[in-house]
């Protein structure tokens, strides 16, 4: 099974005990699972990065360099990177996983998922 690379595998055994632990003979209800990623899932974040480069319009094939001093393009970096710090979070899109139980048997299931 072939994975996107943004995608990771949810433990398949640990969604199965939480819904055996309502698997109970007169347990008539629904069970919820929710999913949260934790801080201890950065350290397995890569970051892949693709870098294009352009020539100016209108210039010759020879390399276009404006002159512009290391420390005013690291401020630029940085005041667009402060822009975007609300942006730089990692969400799963899987919410929650819900079954509902009638006298302890599973009959169905319900995935909630962001669009």
């Amino acid at each position: 099974m072939s994975l996107n690379p943004a995608e990771l595998p949810i433990p398949e055994d640990q969604v199965r005990d939480a819904l055996l632990s309502a698997a109970v003979p007169g347990f008539n209800g629904s069970l919820t699972i929710f999913f949260h990623l934790g801080p201890e899932a950065l350290h397995g974040l890569a970051l892949e990065v693709h870098r294009r480069q352009s020539e100016a319009i209108g210039q010759s094939v020879e390399r276009v360099h404006l002159n512009v001093p290391l420390r005013e393009r690291a401020q630029r970096v940085d005041d667009k990177l402060r822009a975007l710090r609300p942006k730089l979070t990692m969400r799963t899109r899987l919410v929650s996983i819900t079954g509902h139980f009638r006298d302890g048997k599973l009959e169905k299931t319900e995935v909630e998922d962001v669009p």
